[in-house]
């Protein structure tokens, strides 16, 4: 037969009264330091305020941006005759926004709003539409054609429009 040897283990066990020799060692608290005291309608109003500052700022940037745009190539940006842009256009439009004195002249940089306008121009129904069309062409800023929509394209755009139920 096989035998079997069960093994007690050793177990440690904590001391839990101290020893009469050693006495404990008292630890000062720590108190962190009081901050000044604000009430909770001040710092909402606070908050609210930088909030508030910082919208107005973005949406003043985004129609300067908007109304630059659609100023300096009405024919591409033109709300009843909607066109695709040329792919890449975003490049070109950033050397304009250089040529024409940046920042310090226009008042608004050439990344963020730059985008936002792009992005919300190519996210329209209308200009999803235009991408549809049979035998759909790309333009470039001076109006010229620089290539077609792409069967890939249409369907991404076709597929989006389902999605808004607008087609």
């Amino acid at each position: 037969m096989t035998e079997i040897i069960i093994k007690k283990r050793k177990t440690l066990s904590l001391n839990r009264t101290p020893k009469s020799e050693e006495t404990p060692k008292k630890v000062k608290p720590v108190t962190p330091p009081v901050p000044p005291q604000i009430s909770k309608e001040e710092k909402e109003l606070n908050v609210k305020h930088c909030i508030e500052q910082g919208t107005k700022e973005k949406e003043q940037r985004f129609k300067a941006c908007r109304s630059w745009l659609f100023s300096k190539w009405p024919e591409i940006f033109d709300k009843k005759n909607v066109r695709p842009l040329a792919l890449g256009i975003y490049r070109e439009i950033q050397e304009a926004h250089a040529e024409d004195g940046g920042k310090d002249v226009l008042g608004f940089g050439s990344a963020i709003p730059v985008k936002r306008n792009l992005s919300k121009w190519c996210g329209h129904t209308d200009y999803l539409k235009a991408l549809i069309k049979p035998d759909a062409k790309r333009y470039n800023l001076q109006g010229q054609v620089t290539g077609e929509v792409t069967e890939d394209q249409a369907s991404t755009a076709t597929t989006e429009l389902k999605r808004r139920k607008r087609l």
